[in-house]
């Protein structure tokens, strides 16, 4: 599992590698897991897109989480992708 570091989020990274019931590892690459994103710099979003390749962001956080801090700046940035809240 490796760290990606960002100037706005903290414990921003991913999850290949980790070990699976079959004994294998899920894929690096393919998924990561960060906290809250609200602070995210536009040159943290064009890493993500551009050097890291994220295209799907899935917002997790509650309806009162969102309605008092409002979207992040993912759904801003020219080329993001895809929010996904819950």
């Amino acid at each position: 599992m490796s760290w990606i570091d960002l100037d706005g989020a903290v414990n921003v990274r991913d999850l290949g590698g980790l070990p699976t019931e079959d004994g294998r590892g899920t894929a690096r690459g393919r998924l990561l897991r960060a906290d809250n994103l609200q602070e995210l710099s536009a040159s943290d979003v064009a890493r993500l897109v551009r050097d890291i390749a994220v295209t799907t962001v899935v917002d997790l956080r509650s309806s009162a989480e969102l309605a008092s801090e409002g979207p992040a700046p993912w759904t801003s940035s020219p080329g993001s992708g895809t929010l996904i809240t819950r």
